[in-house]
């Protein structure tokens, strides 16, 4: 019985405390039917951007925001610095610059339209800890972010398909990786080779975002969480 209360009463309750959870219904309502290509200006927490593939950004305003996905503990006195190589329109580095103000983000995105998206909504004080990166190709990006800091990094959050890209000595810079898999195959050869390498992984699937483990199912995308084995 008491399972049953806690779940019909669990999204009310989340309703009055949790502004994320609030936005995200209210982007919901608002954009659940819009189509993709179709441009909209997105009001929401503390940022104004422009979308083109609004299923694909309410997703990722559900990972980043309500089960707050990416956040990672910082470490004392020194200022995070995140690279973001699937930036997309910019929800990504919109997160990053309202969790840690004080950051440095450097991102970058493949889609040639995506990328206008990322440079025009990413120019605006309002995200002033952001950069994005001119580069071609993820070999020239990475070729940019080993002349960045003379420091580790905190955290990577790339595209399975461009961590094959980036060598285990690039990968170890950074504190801990978040990689966005498309399929269970992709999501088993990213974990082959981060394994085979030394880190430490963890899955969790979209559709089960509350279990850090994969569930079976239908899910479409798979999340590798991975850090380097101390």
């Amino acid at each position: 019985m008491l399972h049953w209360l806690l779940l019909l009463f669990k999204p009310l309750f989340l309703w009055i405390t949790d502004g994320n959870w609030r936005a995200y219904h209210w982007l919901l309502i608002r954009f659940g039917d819009i189509k993709d290509q179709e441009t909209q200006i997105v009001y929401a927490r503390s940022f104004r951007l422009e979308v083109n593939q609004m299923q694909a950004f309410l997703s990722r305003f559900k990972l980043f925001f309500v089960y707050r996905l990416l956040l990672f503990k910082r470490r004392a006195g020194i200022q995070p610095i995140i690279v973001d190589l699937a930036a997309g329109e910019g929800l990504g580095p919109a997160f990053f610059s309202e969790a840690y103000p004080d950051s440095k983000v450097y991102c970058w995105e493949a889609d040639p339209t995506q990328r206008d998206l990322l440079i025009r909504n990413m120019d605006s004080t309002r995200y002033k800890p952001v950069e994005v990166l001119s580069a071609a190709t993820i070999l020239e990006v990475m070729d940019q972010v080993k002349g960045l800091e003379n420091k580790s990094f905190d955290l990577l959050k790339t595209r399975a398909e461009d961590l094959g890209l980036i060598s285990e000595n690039q990968l170890r810079k950074f504190r801990h990786l978040f990689v966005h898999c498309t399929t269970v195959d992709q999501m088993a050869t990213i974990l082959q080779r981060l394994k085979a390498e030394g880190f430490d992984c963890q899955v969790v699937s979209e559709g089960s975002m509350d279990r850090p483990f994969l569930q079976e199912g239908t899910n479409t995308a798979y999340f590798v969480l991975a850090s380097p084995s101390t």
